[in-house]
């Protein structure tokens, strides 16, 4: 019942603006509107006030709500409005409510029902420029591994803010694989070195039975040695060192390296190669050929 009492209360607050409004339109000022608007906000404050809190209602009775513009009594309208909202039944309001839910759902399945179907694309986008295929050749297609451990390769000069000053120190050149490389016709051997990800070559040497290599001075995983490096494009004398992850792999490299200096000494003095039937029988048949000149000659 307080709820119905406040929404008639409500109600009648609404009706009473609108005839304030009509009558302030036509002859009130602004300021006159303005004061008007709170004294009348005031009380309709104060009516639904008493009317939730029966407690605080004065024992005199309610008082009046009066249109100073008006001067109509807006008591009997109020206790009226009252009756016949709280009469009213309530059927009557679910009925829009359920229409107006219907009239909701109607345009929403009729919108999604509408809306496209979504389709995958088939738009295939062709290249402007057409790069064909090349084969890259590293240089290293008729070689054999005879070594291969990876290591951090180092080289003793001037950097480019000291070219020319004489002063010298380690470089740090890159990281990747040390290989001790074994051609098979030539049967020479060379050292090489690329970094890992670039590819970029920072050691191409011959592996020459004159170098010495060393270890470097306070580590047992580096060695030190100088040679004809040719990674650069030409050919010029550098002084390199190579560091491996322990000392044991160190001496693997060691020893690979001074077999390749005793098979590539073999090589320069002209040694044969171990003996075979098919070498032989090779040497026999270019013994018994002879050439027409001679035959005339003799």
């Amino acid at each position: 019942a307080a709820v119905a009492e406040v929404d008639a209360a409500a109600g009648v607050a609404n009706r009473a603006v609108a005839s304030r409004w009509s009558v302030v339109g036509s002859m009130g000022t602004v300021r006159d509107r303005d004061a008007a608007q709170q004294t009348l906000a005031e009380g309709v404050r104060a009516s639904q006030n008493r009317l939730i809190n029966p407690g605080s209602r004065d024992p005199r009775g309610p008082a009046p709500l009066f249109d100073e513009f008006s001067g109509t009594d807006m008591s009997d309208a109020t206790t009226t409005d009252a009756a016949a909202d709280a009469a009213a039944p309530p059927a009557a309001d679910a009925a829009p409510a359920d229409g107006a839910a219907a009239s909701e759902s109607t345009p929403a399945a009729a919108a999604s029902a509408d809306e496209p179907q979504e389709e995958e694309s088939t738009y295939q986008c062709d290249p402007v420029v057409q790069l064909e295929e090349v084969e890259v050749t590293s240089g290293e297609e008729e070689e054999d591994i005879v070594f291969k451990l990876r290591g951090k390769l180092y080289r003793y000069g001037e950097t480019m803010l000291d070219k020319g000053s004489g002063k010298k120190q380690w470089i740090e050149r890159g990281v990747g694989e040390m290989k001790i490389l074994k051609h098979r016709e030539t049967q020479t051997e060379r050292l090489l070195m690329r970094q890992e990800k670039t590819m970029k070559l920072i050691v191409n040497a011959l592996v020459d039975p004159r170098i010495v290599m060393t270890k470097n001075v306070g580590s047992d995983r580096a060695w030190v040695w100088s040679c004809f490096d040719y990674s650069e494009g030409t050919l010029e004398e550098e002084v390199f060192s190579v560091k491996f992850g322990d000392a044991d792999n160190a001496a693997k490299f060691k020893e690979a390296f001074d077999q390749s200096q005793k098979n590539m000494a073999a090589l320069q003095e002209g040694a044969d190669a171990a003996p075979s039937a098919e070498a032989d029988e090779a040497a026999d048949a270019l013994a018994g050929l002879s050439t027409g000149t001679a035959e005339k000659e003799s």
